[in-house]
């Protein structure tokens, strides 16, 4: 007879598949993490994995949501104080030495789990838009702000900072600053 979770049980079993997932992406990539070693990882059954998330896209793209929105934290956190010093300094620290989802997956992952789950995409796009918006509302008060440009300008610089390894290391803080200068300017205006 199968197991009878209690709900702190399944809330316990949840939040533990979702942190063993995000510790498997730090040493593996997505598409060499299987479910059933993430299952064995928390200490239940493959088919119990199942019980708690329809598919393996479902649950990365919900560890996605978890390192996404413990990031995000910090953008809230700047806006009880949007000067122009803070909006940079969490910018710049972002892609120094924060992780980001784009140091979990690649592109081409994201691609994978959002091909699979294409409402979400929709969703996480929504998602991050309202969040740059609110970032430019308590920044400026210019229309000329568009927030996707902040989104994609913020992505390509997640992107650079996880794949600094190929740029040239002696001056990657350097061109850290370049980047979140460049961002922050374009929200406060030059």
């Amino acid at each position: 007879m199968p197991k009878v979770f209690s709900e702190t049980d399944r809330e316990n079993i949840r939040e533990a598949l979702l942190e063993n997932g995000r510790k498997a992406l730090e040493k593996n990539s997505y598409k060499n993490i299987s479910v059933a070693d993430i299952a064995a990882e928390t200490g239940i059954a493959k088919g119990t994995f199942y019980n708690f998330f329809t598919s393996k896209e479902a649950f990365f793209y919900e560890v996605m949501l978890k390192i996404r929105d413990k990031n995000r934290l910090a953008i809230i956190n700047a806006m009880e104080n949007p000067t122009r010093e803070n909006v940079y300094r969490l910018f710049y620290e972002r892609y120094t030495t924060s992780k980001t989802v784009y140091d979990y997956f690649t592109p081409e992952e994201m691609k994978i789990i959002f091909r699979r789950l294409p409402d979400k995409q929709d969703e996480a796009d929504e998602n991050s838009i309202q969040l740059a918006r609110q970032l430019i509302s308590v920044c400026t008060d210019s229309k000329d702000v568009k927030a996707e440009v902040v989104i994609n300008l913020m992505n390509i610089a997640a992107s650079a900072a996880a794949e600094r390894d190929f740029l040239l290391q002696d001056s990657y803080n350097e061109t850290a600053a370049v980047m979140a200068k460049a961002i922050t300017d374009y929200i406060f205006g030059q």
